[in-house]
């Protein structure tokens, strides 16, 4: 009834649920698979449930570290988030907190620094560099400080608070 809870989605061609919660989302949620035959009356239902809890990383993404608002990609939006939070709060632990911010804490030690900001950017510079196209190269230290200026660059056109 109503479809899936939004932190669960379904891919039809492996056929597989997959799933990527935030503390917002704890709960138990009931859901019911069926199972037919087209041209059939011949139906299975399963029923199961699924009891989300606070696990002891709610705030680091386990699908994609880097991928702070969990929307499977790693942009500069990514990086914005961490920064806003350490504008408001600073270096703080995340442990007790019961808002979601997003998944902030990108190293996963509890704690909430310029570290986190600093693995977004490392992981959207690869990123960049492994989306070239074209033949095989040696890729000079000087590509990554290029890509890394390049997010620092979106960061500065966007509107940081």
């Amino acid at each position: 009834n109503g479809g899936l809870p939004s932190f669960v989605e379904y891919d039809p061609e492996t056929r597989t649920l997959s799933a990527v919660p935030s503390i917002l989302d704890e709960g138990v949620y009931q859901l019911t698979v069926r199972a037919f035959e087209l041209g059939s009356t011949v139906v299975n239902d399963l029923s199961f449930s699924i009891n989300v809890q606070r696990g002891d990383q709610p705030f680091t993404n386990r699908r994609n570290r880097a991928d702070v608002d969990n929307n499977k990609l790693v942009a500069p939006s990514d990086i914005l988030r961490v920064i806003n939070y350490l504008a408001e709060f600073g270096e703080s632990s995340v442990a007790n907190s019961t808002a979601f911010p997003g998944f902030i804490d990108v190293s996963g030690d509890g704690i909430v620094t310029p570290l986190d900001i600093l693995l977004v950017i490392n992981a959207l510079a690869e990123q960049t560099i492994s989306s070239a196209q074209g033949e095989a190269i040696d890729i000079l230290d000087t590509t990554r400080e290029e890509a890394v200026d390049e997010a620092m660059l979106q960061l500065e056109e966007a509107n940081l608070f």
